[in-house]
């Protein structure tokens, strides 16, 4: 009778430690996704408020974000997101290069969390996988736009993304979000032309159809500095750099532009 109690005890025992910690973890899943959308909270207030507190309390709040839910697309986009911001306010080159290089490494990871897409992607190219891929519109249209800067940025030996980035183009029309950063995207791909000559005439539609859907002053320093000046010259960029540094400079990024608008005119007056 001992030898009864004593295993059903055992048995006892056994069935609460089993289920307590089927509650433990079920428990830390539940904080992990708690703590995970807590960052994120956070991370969009930073967002709104980067004109006042910078960019920093942003990749602070995406960093811990990552940390409880490393393959989460919404933590992923956000920061391709914030790299391409970043590389809009970078003051030197290496830098931006690096930021735009960032943005298009998280928005690729985005995309790649959808097993299906980075299946396809692997054994049939970026053709197959984007035609059969549905959603991720925030991850596609952040690593589009990431890409084709990053792309810009490097100049001529980055020709060879050409292919994928139109590809992008081409999936990301189908979209509704974003329509800011991708028409951007659209304007710097357009601006690819060939060595040697000047940027072509849909270039500057792209960007103008680009600055049309939004007040970014770092989108319009681009747009002259890739179309303006090389095609229309010092005169008619000089007017257009005077307007923008008449204006709010509000984001980071758009700071940056605004210095840089009157270094170039101080430097066209010299």
């Amino acid at each position: 009778m001992c030898g009864l109690r004593r295993i059903i005890m055992l048995a006892f025992i056994m069935t609460t430690l089993h289920l307590s910690n089927g509650c433990a973890l079920r428990s830390t899943g539940i904080e992990r996704s708690a703590t995970f959308q807590q960052a994120l909270d956070d991370a969009d207030k930073a967002w709104r408020r980067r004109g006042k507190d910078g960019l920093q309390p942003v990749e602070e709040a995406l960093k811990e974000a990552l940390v409880a839910g490393p393959k989460r697309p919404a933590g992923l986009w956000r920061m391709s997101r914030l790299y391409a911001s970043k590389g809009w306010a970078a003051k030197e080159q290496k830098d931006r290069r690096e930021y735009f290089s960032q943005s298009r490494y998280f928005g690729e990871r985005c995309l790649m969390t959808n097993a299906a897409f980075s299946g396809r992607q692997a054994q049939f190219g970026w053709e197959v996988a984007l035609d059969a891929l549905e959603g991720f519109d925030a991850c596609t249209v952040w690593l589009f736009h990431g890409w084709a800067a990053y792309s810009v940025d490097v100049g001529r030996s980055a020709m060879v993304d050409m292919s994928t980035l139109r590809l992008l183009e081409a999936h990301t029309a189908r979209s509704s979000f974003g329509p800011v950063p991708k028409a951007w995207a659209v304007a710097l791909v357009s601006s690819l032309g060939a060595s040697g000559q000047l940027p072509s005439e849909e270039a500057g539609d792209k960007y103008e159809e680009a600055i049309a859907k939004s007040k970014s002053l770092a989108l319009r320093l681009d747009y002259i500095n890739r179309w303006v000046l090389p095609a229309k010259g010092e005169a008619v960029a000089s007017t257009l750099l005077l307007e923008i540094t008449k204006k709010k400079a509000v984001t980071p990024e758009d700071v940056t532009a605004q210095r840089q608008a009157k270094l170039l005119l101080a430097a066209f007056q010299n």
